[in-house]
């Protein structure tokens, strides 16, 4: 059986991110952690692995079955980009979302950019808002985008 392939993916959506200008730029510098470092100021995007299920399996209930044949190895990951701004309105919020999204879909991300090894597809799942939340008297607006990795 293939061990977990979440802390690979997860690094090389951190690698391809802090590697985008246009996103940079949004954030005022190369904002993308996994643990966003004590007294970093917002904008920022925290990535986190989410749900991971064998790609055989995936692919084989579509063919009406699902045996893996003992897991090929295959996997898709879900990655979490969780993108924090304190701006007042969901004008930057929006524009970093965007921008994450259109990153970690384009294929170039992940095959040339981070190199990921066995690298299939990305494609976009969800991009949901987060109502503001008030911390002394500062509204924090959040975008959260999920983006599947399938691996061979």
């Amino acid at each position: 059986m293939a061990g977990s392939r979440v802390g690979d993916v997860v690094a090389a959506a951190i690698s391809g991110l802090v590697t985008d200008s246009t996103l940079s730029g949004l954030l005022g510098g190369a904002k993308c952690y996994t643990h966003v470092p004590q007294g970093t100021d917002p904008p920022y995007v925290v990535l986190i692995g989410g749900d991971e299920v064998p790609f055989g399996v995936t692919m084989l209930q579509d063919l009406g079955t699902f045996d893996d044949s003992g897991d090929s190895g295959g996997r898709q990951v879900d990655v979490w980009a969780q993108c924090v701004s304190t701006y007042r309105g969901s004008e930057q919020v929006d524009g970093i979302a965007s921008q994450v999204m259109t990153t970690l879909t384009d294929a170039t991300t992940w095959t040339t950019v981070t190199a990921l090894a066995d690298f299939q597809l990305a494609e976009f799942v969800r991009n949901t808002a987060q109502f503001p939340t008030d911390l002394n008297g500062v509204l924090w607006f959040q975008w959260v985008v999920v983006v599947r990795v399938s691996l061979l």
